[in-house]
Protein backbone atom coordinates (compact mmCIF):
# COMPACT_ATOMS: atom_id res chain seq x y z
CA UNK A 1 0.00 0.00 0.00
CA UNK A 2 1.40 3.35 -1.06
CA UNK A 3 1.25 6.19 1.50
CA UNK A 4 0.67 9.63 0.06
CA UNK A 5 2.10 12.62 1.92
CA UNK A 6 -0.31 15.20 3.30
CA UNK A 7 -0.40 18.72 1.89
CA UNK A 8 1.36 19.97 5.00
CA UNK A 9 4.18 17.43 4.53
CA UNK A 10 4.46 18.42 0.89
CA UNK A 11 4.75 22.10 1.84
CA UNK A 12 7.60 21.29 4.22
CA UNK A 13 9.35 19.34 1.46
CA UNK A 14 8.75 22.15 -1.05
CA UNK A 15 10.28 24.59 1.43
CA UNK A 16 13.39 22.39 1.31
CA UNK A 17 13.31 22.63 -2.53
CA UNK A 18 12.17 19.06 -3.21
CA UNK A 19 11.23 19.01 -6.91
CA UNK A 20 9.28 15.76 -6.62
CA UNK A 21 7.14 17.35 -3.89
CA UNK A 22 6.25 20.40 -6.00
CA UNK A 23 5.33 18.14 -8.93
CA UNK A 24 3.02 16.07 -6.72
CA UNK A 25 1.58 19.25 -5.19
CA UNK A 26 0.88 20.74 -8.64
CA UNK A 27 -0.76 17.52 -9.84
CA UNK A 28 -2.92 17.43 -6.72
CA UNK A 29 -4.05 21.08 -6.82
CA UNK A 30 -3.93 22.17 -10.48
CA UNK A 31 -7.73 22.12 -10.86
CA UNK A 32 -8.20 24.15 -7.65
CA UNK A 33 -5.82 26.88 -8.84
CA UNK A 34 -7.40 27.01 -12.31
CA UNK A 35 -10.85 27.34 -10.76
CA UNK A 36 -9.72 30.28 -8.62
CA UNK A 37 -8.15 31.98 -11.63
CA UNK A 38 -11.20 31.36 -13.83
CA UNK A 39 -13.08 33.82 -11.62
CA UNK A 40 -11.08 36.58 -13.33
CA UNK A 41 -12.33 35.47 -16.76
CA UNK A 42 -8.88 35.70 -18.28
CA UNK A 43 -7.99 34.72 -21.79
CA UNK A 44 -6.43 31.24 -21.96
CA UNK A 45 -2.87 32.56 -22.39
CA UNK A 46 -3.22 34.89 -19.41
CA UNK A 47 -4.80 32.11 -17.38
CA UNK A 48 -1.84 29.82 -18.08
CA UNK A 49 0.66 32.59 -17.27
CA UNK A 50 -1.13 33.34 -14.03
CA UNK A 51 -1.27 29.65 -13.11
CA UNK A 52 2.47 29.33 -13.78
CA UNK A 53 3.15 32.43 -11.67
CA UNK A 54 1.13 30.86 -8.85
CA UNK A 55 3.29 27.72 -8.88
CA UNK A 56 6.48 29.78 -8.98
CA UNK A 57 5.20 31.80 -6.02
CA UNK A 58 4.43 28.56 -4.13
CA UNK A 59 7.96 27.31 -4.83
CA UNK A 60 9.61 30.45 -3.52
CA UNK A 61 7.19 31.24 -0.68
CA UNK A 62 6.67 27.75 0.75
CA UNK A 63 8.98 28.67 3.61
CA UNK A 64 6.62 31.48 4.60
CA UNK A 65 3.73 29.04 5.12
CA UNK A 66 3.28 28.97 8.90
CA UNK A 67 0.70 26.21 9.08
CA UNK A 68 -1.88 28.41 10.81
CA UNK A 69 -4.42 27.63 8.10
CA UNK A 70 -5.07 24.79 5.71
CA UNK A 71 -2.60 24.49 2.86
CA UNK A 72 -5.49 24.80 0.42
CA UNK A 73 -6.55 28.10 2.00
CA UNK A 74 -3.02 29.44 1.64
CA UNK A 75 -2.86 28.20 -1.96
CA UNK A 76 -6.24 29.78 -2.75
CA UNK A 77 -4.95 33.14 -1.46
CA UNK A 78 -1.71 32.83 -3.46
CA UNK A 79 -3.67 32.12 -6.65
CA UNK A 80 -6.13 34.94 -5.88
CA UNK A 81 -3.28 37.40 -5.33
CA UNK A 82 -1.63 36.37 -8.60
CA UNK A 83 -4.92 36.96 -10.43
CA UNK A 84 -5.29 40.39 -8.80
CA UNK A 85 -1.71 41.29 -9.70
CA UNK A 86 -2.29 40.33 -13.33
CA UNK A 87 -5.47 42.42 -13.47
CA UNK A 88 -3.67 45.31 -11.83
CA UNK A 89 -0.62 45.02 -14.09
CA UNK A 90 -2.68 45.01 -17.28
CA UNK A 91 -5.31 47.41 -15.89
CA UNK A 92 -8.02 45.08 -17.13
CA UNK A 93 -11.19 45.05 -15.10
CA UNK A 94 -13.88 42.54 -15.93
CA UNK A 95 -17.27 43.91 -14.88
CA UNK A 96 -18.80 40.47 -15.47
CA UNK A 97 -17.10 39.06 -12.35
CA UNK A 98 -19.87 38.37 -9.84
CA UNK A 99 -19.14 40.00 -6.49
CA UNK A 100 -20.27 36.86 -4.67
CA UNK A 101 -17.20 34.96 -5.94
CA UNK A 102 -14.69 37.08 -4.03
CA UNK A 103 -13.07 35.61 -0.92
CA UNK A 104 -15.03 36.68 2.15
CA UNK A 105 -12.09 38.06 4.09
CA UNK A 106 -11.44 40.90 1.64
CA UNK A 107 -14.33 42.70 3.31
CA UNK A 108 -13.38 42.24 6.94
CA UNK A 109 -11.82 45.07 8.90
CA UNK A 110 -11.00 43.21 12.05
CA UNK A 111 -11.54 39.51 12.61
CA UNK A 112 -12.00 40.15 16.34
CA UNK A 113 -15.15 42.15 15.55
CA UNK A 114 -16.65 39.25 13.62
CA UNK A 115 -18.94 36.66 15.23
CA UNK A 116 -17.10 33.81 16.94
CA UNK A 117 -18.43 31.07 14.72
CA UNK A 118 -17.15 31.04 11.15
CA UNK A 119 -20.53 30.14 9.70
CA UNK A 120 -22.14 33.27 11.13
CA UNK A 121 -19.31 35.43 9.79
CA UNK A 122 -19.56 33.88 6.35
CA UNK A 123 -23.32 34.37 6.24
CA UNK A 124 -22.99 38.02 7.22
CA UNK A 125 -20.29 38.65 4.63
CA UNK A 126 -22.30 36.95 1.91
CA UNK A 127 -25.21 39.28 2.72
CA UNK A 128 -22.93 42.30 2.37
CA UNK A 129 -21.48 40.98 -0.88
CA UNK A 130 -24.98 40.75 -2.31
CA UNK A 131 -25.43 44.47 -1.61
CA UNK A 132 -22.64 45.31 -4.05
CA UNK A 133 -24.44 43.39 -6.79
CA UNK A 134 -27.16 46.10 -6.70
CA UNK A 135 -24.74 48.71 -8.01
CA UNK A 136 -24.93 49.91 -11.61
CA UNK A 137 -22.11 48.82 -13.94
CA UNK A 138 -19.87 51.88 -13.64
CA UNK A 139 -20.32 52.23 -9.87
CA UNK A 140 -19.66 48.53 -9.39
CA UNK A 141 -16.54 48.67 -11.58
CA UNK A 142 -15.19 51.66 -9.64
CA UNK A 143 -15.95 50.07 -6.28
CA UNK A 144 -14.41 46.73 -7.32
CA UNK A 145 -11.28 48.44 -8.64
CA UNK A 146 -10.60 50.19 -5.34
CA UNK A 147 -12.07 47.80 -2.76
CA UNK A 148 -11.25 44.43 -4.29
CA UNK A 149 -8.42 44.89 -6.78
CA UNK A 150 -6.82 47.46 -4.44
CA UNK A 151 -6.11 49.94 -7.22
CA UNK A 152 -5.60 53.56 -6.33
CA UNK A 153 -8.31 55.93 -7.56
CA UNK A 154 -5.86 57.19 -10.19
CA UNK A 155 -5.23 53.63 -11.42
CA UNK A 156 -8.96 52.85 -11.41
CA UNK A 157 -9.63 56.00 -13.45
CA UNK A 158 -6.96 55.06 -16.01
CA UNK A 159 -8.17 51.45 -16.22
CA UNK A 160 -11.73 52.53 -16.97
CA UNK A 161 -10.98 55.61 -19.08
CA UNK A 162 -12.65 57.96 -16.57
CA UNK A 163 -11.50 61.23 -15.09
CA UNK A 164 -10.13 61.12 -11.55
CA UNK A 165 -13.02 63.25 -10.25
CA UNK A 166 -15.55 61.01 -12.01
CA UNK A 167 -13.96 57.91 -10.52
CA UNK A 168 -13.99 59.35 -6.99
CA UNK A 169 -17.64 60.30 -7.47
CA UNK A 170 -18.56 56.78 -8.63
CA UNK A 171 -16.75 55.21 -5.67
CA UNK A 172 -18.44 57.59 -3.23
CA UNK A 173 -21.88 56.91 -4.70
CA UNK A 174 -21.24 53.15 -4.67
CA UNK A 175 -20.22 53.18 -1.00
CA UNK A 176 -23.19 55.37 -0.10
CA UNK A 177 -25.61 53.00 -1.86
CA UNK A 178 -24.09 49.95 -0.17
CA UNK A 179 -24.29 51.71 3.21
CA UNK A 180 -28.01 52.40 2.69
CA UNK A 181 -28.61 48.72 2.02
CA UNK A 182 -26.63 47.49 5.04
CA UNK A 183 -27.94 46.76 8.50
CA UNK A 184 -26.13 48.27 11.52
CA UNK A 185 -24.71 44.81 12.29
CA UNK A 186 -23.20 44.56 8.79
CA UNK A 187 -21.79 48.09 8.97
CA UNK A 188 -19.99 47.27 12.20
CA UNK A 189 -18.44 44.09 10.83
CA UNK A 190 -17.37 45.41 7.43
CA UNK A 191 -14.76 47.94 6.43
CA UNK A 192 -16.88 51.01 5.57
Amino acid sequence: MKIFPSDFQLMRRIALRDEAAIELFIDRHRARVRNVLKIFRLQEADLEDCEQATWVRVWFKARSFRGESAVTSWLHRVAWNEGCMLVRKHKVLSPEIPVSTFPCDIYTRDRASMPDDRTGARCMLKRVQRKAEHLSGDKQAAWLAVSVYELSTTEAAAANGWTLAGTKSRIHRARRKIMKLMTPEEKQAVNF
